[in-house]
């Protein structure tokens, strides 16, 4: 009984999925499409990436001009004065 069982045993000891020796699942068509739609967007990435909005010149002005370091200045000192209590050590003259 104990040799039957051992001999009809058909799997390898242990997780199967993982290690050297494993077992790889079927590559099936659904697999392919999405690696091909996977490498299509990465191509359309690198096209946009190659090909900058603004050109040099232009974006090393780009934030001064939205004024966005004064927002966020303006942001985080507000965010600081909200958490500070009155000064009540000084008479207010």
């Amino acid at each position: 009984m104990h040799l039957t069982r051992f001999l009809l045993k058909a799997i390898a000891p242990g997780n199967i999925w993982r290690g050297k020796h494993r077992v790889y699942r079927p590559i099936k068509f659904h697999h392919k499409v999405e690696v091909f739609r996977t490498l299509a967007r990465e191509e359309e990435n690198s096209f946009y990436l190659t090909r900058p909005y603004l050109t040099q010149e232009q974006e090393f002005r780009s934030g001064y001009e939205l004024g966005a370091k004064q927002k966020r200045y303006e942001r985080t000192i507000g965010k600081s004065k909200l958490n500070m209590l009155p000064n009540k050590t000084t008479p207010v003259v």
